[in-house]
């Protein structure tokens, strides 16, 4: 089903322009040849075989003061250096991790073909989420047995933007238990924190 999501469909905000965003196809800055089948996967990834593009994403919050647009929904691009796969897994952990000033960040990293089945992936299952109720009644408390889950059908020529949520289920996508238990120990440290707050209140 996600080789319905077309390469040639997916799009990002690359930056502002006349109170709106401005967007470009992710197939035009890979270069990607979608003549024929629409498949070929050649391009930036040929010509970059040591390197990965990155797509990074920073919660920032914070809204231009020219317009109502939040300026994290416009990711930071840059090209860096990957020479192989085991380099790649560890920036795609780094990139997805909170940045020296503490503010969340979720990246999509493109260094092998591959990668794009991956992000088609991620987008259906954004899509996925979305059309069952969201990420609030996608839990495991939340499933029965019995309970149905709405599958979207894809139209191949429909437009699909990426954006921190495919980001964040792109990176779960390889490293979802490394993550699951990083999240448990910064919810551990919170913890201590508070208490040991709490106590030291109660002994003032």
């Amino acid at each position: 089903m996600d080789q319905r999501v077309g390469l040639g469909r997916i799009i990002y905000f690359a930056g502002q322009r006349d109170g709106g965003y401005d967007v470009k196809f992710l197939s035009d800055a890979l270069e990607l040849d979608l003549s024929g089948d629409g498949q070929a996967l050649n391009g930036w990834f040929e010509s970059h075989p040591k390197q990965a593009l990155v797509f990074q994403y920073v919660d920032t919050d914070s809204v231009s003061v020219t317009s109502t647009l939040n300026e994290s929904a416009i990711p930071q691009i840059q090209v860096i250096e990957c020479p192989d796969e085991d380099s790649w897994g560890k920036i795609l952990w780094e990139y997805n991790q909170p940045d020296d000033q503490g503010r969340p960040r979720s990246a999509i990293v493109l260094h092998h073909p591959d990668d794009l089945e991956r992000l088609r992936k991620a987008v259906l299952l954004k899509e996925v989420i979305g059309l069952n109720g969201g990420t609030s009644q996608i839990n495991l408390n939340k499933f029965r047995y019995g309970k149905v889950l709405l599958i979207p059908d894809p139209n191949p020529q429909e437009t699909h933007l990426i954006d921190r949520e495919v980001a964040t289920y792109f990176f779960h996508s390889e490293h979802y238990y490394a993550a699951a238990l990083n999240q448990l120990d910064r919810a551990m440290a919170d913890l201590e924190k508070a208490s040991a707050q709490l106590q030291f209140n109660e002994e003032d």
